[in-house]
């Protein structure tokens, strides 16, 4: 069984007598209306990280790691949005179109999960909060430790062993 669900590892995991604890991080988004191309990268700031999508839409938000409010209200967005706006000043005058509350699957010490648990060659477990980045490459080695059985040393720092115990 290849454990690979997001905010639900936990649970799932738990049902092989696994576990992977997560932190609860919350991430809220705000997204503005479509608007002509402004950003060419990814921004990374202490005050807002945001991103430009194809159909000119901007989303932006204050922290990979859990936001401090999961206050998604159109006033929050708002609000947020201006506070952007001293990163990417255009914001202040860009639409609110919506604004979004989601949950990311963080592990307990912020690292990476994945490999088999302790004693056990029929559980793999990945999970991570980077999924979206770092998906690509862990799939690949993640192929390798499952069908070749070899353990993959760049992996060696993720492994569910460091969480030590067993459910159930």
């Amino acid at each position: 069984m290849i454990v690979a669900c997001g905010t639900d590892t936990p649970r799932v995991a738990a049902m092989a007598g696994v576990r992977v604890p997560l932190k609860e991080s919350p991430g809220v988004l705000v997204h503005t209306a479509p608007m002509p191309a402004t950003l060419e990268r990814v921004v990374l700031s202490p005050i807002a990280h945001m991103k430009q999508k194809p159909d000119g839409r901007i989303v932006t938000g204050s922290g990979f790691g859990g936001t401090p409010t999961t206050d998604s209200s159109r006033e929050a967005g708002e609000r947020f949005l201006k506070t952007a706006s001293r990163v990417l000043p255009v914001l202040g005058e860009t639409a609110l179109e919506k604004v979004t509350l989601g949950y990311r699957p963080l592990p307990a010490d912020e690292f990476p999960v994945i490999g088999f648990p302790p004693n056990r060659r029929d559980v793999y477990i990945t999970v991570m909060h980077s999924g979206v980045t770092l998906s690509p490459l862990g799939a690949e080695l993640a192929a390798v430790e499952i069908l070749d059985g070899v353990e993959v040393d760049p992996l060696a720092p993720y492994r569910p062993a460091r969480f030590n115990r067993r459910v159930g």
